[in-house]
């Protein structure tokens, strides 16, 4: 899934950062060459690998008892 410049300028706006002229076909190309580098990564097909959120695992609250 390649990225167009209007892509690109899109996600610049959101994130409010100015690109114009040569600065947006450059981010296009740096954008698209990581999506590129993902692609081996989404091609693994992992059915027993359950999820994870954290990973420390069942850790949820490190916090001492709140105590006056």
């Amino acid at each position: 899934m390649a990225l167009t410049e209007n892509d690109v300028r899109g996600i610049a706006e959101y994130a409010r950062i100015a690109l114009e002229g040569d600065e947006l076909a450059e981010m296009t190309a740096y954008l698209n060459d990581a999506v590129d580098m993902l692609e081996p990564v989404l091609a693994y097909n992992l059915p027993d690998v359950d999820p994870t959120f954290h990973p420390i695992g069942s850790l949820s609250n490190v916090m001492r008892e709140d105590a006056a």
